[in-house]
């Protein structure tokens, strides 16, 4: 195959990947948006907040994987980078023995965490206690089951194949609503949540195996147990560990807490803010995600600095550019949003997703940094910075919640997420990294910060319009979409990103047959 067909197959590829996880954010969002009002009216507040909370118990576990995945997409692209298929089949099967044993550590783990669920949640009743405990056993096993999955996702990430993937991922969540609607309607309770989220992780695993295989025809290989690259895949996994641990620091011990100190409707309320804010993150992942290969690639290639600084504001500015529209029309129609949502008593949830999502900007208009450091194998001192500044969200975190529940606990991220992901990484990325970040965020807020300045401020007038209902929500949200892109259009798009949109947009209305031709001045 030539290098010219090569590379569009990869672009395309990486097009489609994009173009599939946006999909499969609003889809997914979507579903949920619409799924949680009718969830929380058939299993009622305390049994959803049961459910978050057994979630996050079982998140922990996953920490056993060690940041396994990131490190086996890095791997596998510097081998295919140089052909080398012997020693992708030979990584692919060391791997596969090791997360067969780390599986054989989550049912341990897990089975010593099931006798020690009484003495963790001492403010659960006798019957909330029970139900967790059928919960996190039919969940241990699904995790042990199928954490191998994670092997063949890597390979199609590597191997950039992400359409597969991001369909099976679309056509699950479609499913699981459809099961679960029917299953909540006919009065079935929240255990059967998890029994469905079992056989579609099952299912899922099963597909992803015959794409591997039959679609991808990759071959795994045992030709010899290569115990020094054994200790450099854990070394280089242990700070993306580190990163995981911090996760979840920030996302998960919120809600232990509160199901500690509090109860579970603390957690069902705190759950919904953090449930916001991490739609919010989505859209920045959907663009990054698919761009670890391509750092790869450009590290192996010996690109400078400034060529990676320059990816990094590129993608950057993109994502910028969609996180802008979601970050005006939240603050400006957040709250009315989930007053009509779910009603007056989750109203705080409006307050604690706002606090954590407007320093979570910052490293997310980042995200293309982490796969730099992770191509250099750069990312150990970011681990280490991330891991201390979530120590210091927990300590912070724990005494806030004491007295402001479930706000307390979001302020407390909110500043770990600006010292940490706002400022101290920064410095690592300009001084020890050679990124050139004065660069980038001067580069990043040409043009993008007048356009936010101008669709932020109509967009407050435009919530100052009459109409709370949801028809005034739909008309004030489109409004406030149509004075986004034309202030953007007219103050924050480059000339390449007019041109982008302007050609996105044409093949849109083309393939939905809005249209046979359109053009669209640049």
């Amino acid at each position: 195959m030539s290098t010219a067909t090569t590379k569009g197959t990869d672009v395309s590829q990486i097009r489609s990947g994009i173009l599939l996880s946006f999909l499969s954010i609003f889809l997914t969002n979507g579903i949920s948006l619409l799924f949680t009002p009718y969830m929380l009216a058939k299993l009622g507040q305390a049994n959803y907040g049961l459910y978050i909370l057994v979630g996050s118990l079982i998140s922990y576990l996953g920490l056993v994987t060690f940041g396994m995945g990131s490190t086996l997409v890095r791997y596998i692209a510097r081998y295919r980078a140089v052909s080398d298929t012997e020693s992708e089949e030979n990584l692919l099967a060391m791997a596969l023995i090791v997360y067969t044993g780390m599986s054989a550590l989550v049912l341990l783990a897990g089975g010593i965490l099931w006798f020690l669920l009484p003495g963790i949640f001492p403010k659960l009743t006798a019957y909330e206690l029970s139900t967790a405990k059928i919960m996190f056993a039919l969940l241990v096993a699904s995790t042990a089951f199928t954490l191998p999955s994670a092997v063949f996702s890597a390979v199609q990430t590597a191997y950039e194949r992400f359409s597969f993937p991001r369909v099976v991922m679309i056509a699950s969540g479609l499913l699981r609503t459809a099961v679960l609607f029917a299953l909540l309607y006919q009065g079935y309770s929240v255990v059967a949540i998890v029994v469905v989220d079992v056989l579609l992780n099952v299912l899922v695993l099963l597909l992803n195996l015959y794409y591997v295989f039959v679609g991808m025809k990759v071959r795994i290989r045992l030709h010899h147990f290569n115990v020094p690259l054994l200790k450099e895949l854990f070394l280089f996994s242990f700070w993306i560990f580190l990163n995981l641990v911090m996760d979840q620091l920030y996302w998960k011990f919120g809600q232990t807490v509160l199901g500690m100190t509090t109860g579970t409707s603390a957690v069902a309320v705190f759950a919904i803010g953090i449930q916001l804010a991490f739609y919010f993150l989505t859209l920045s992942t959907a663009i990054s995600g698919v761009f670890l290969p391509r750092a790869a690639a450009m590290d192996a290639r010996n690109a400078s600095n400034e060529e990676l600084t320059s990816m990094m504001i590129r993608v950057g500015r993109y994502q910028l550019l969609i996180m802008g529209l979601a970050l005006i029309g939240f603050i400006n129609l957040g709250r009315l949003f989930i007053l009509n949502w779910l009603g007056a008593e989750y109203l705080q949830a409006w307050a604690m997703s706002l606090v954590i999502i407007i320093p979570l900007l910052i490293p997310l208009i980042q995200n293309f940094g982490i796969s730099i450091l992770q191509a250099k194998n750069k990312h150990a001192a970011r681990s280490v910075i991330y891991v201390a500044i979530s120590m210091v969200n927990v300590v912070i975190g724990y005494f806030l919640s004491l007295q402001y529940g479930g706000l307390g606990m979001a302020i407390a991220i909110s500043l770990s997420l600006f010292m940490g992901q706002g400022i101290a990484i920064n410095l690592y990325y300009h001084y020890r990294i050679g990124l050139n970040i004065p660069r980038f965020f001067r580069e990043i807020l040409s043009g993008l910060l007048p356009g936010l300045v101008v669709s932020g401020t109509l967009g407050y007038l435009t919530s100052l319009l009459p109409g709370d209902g949801w028809q005034g929500l739909f008309l004030k949200g489109l409004l406030i979409v149509l004075i986004y892109i034309a202030s953007m259009w007219l103050f924050g798009m480059n000339t390449q990103e007019k041109a982008e949109f302007a050609s996105m947009t044409r093949k849109l209305l083309i393939k939905t047959g809005l249209v046979r031709e359109i053009r669209i001045p640049e």
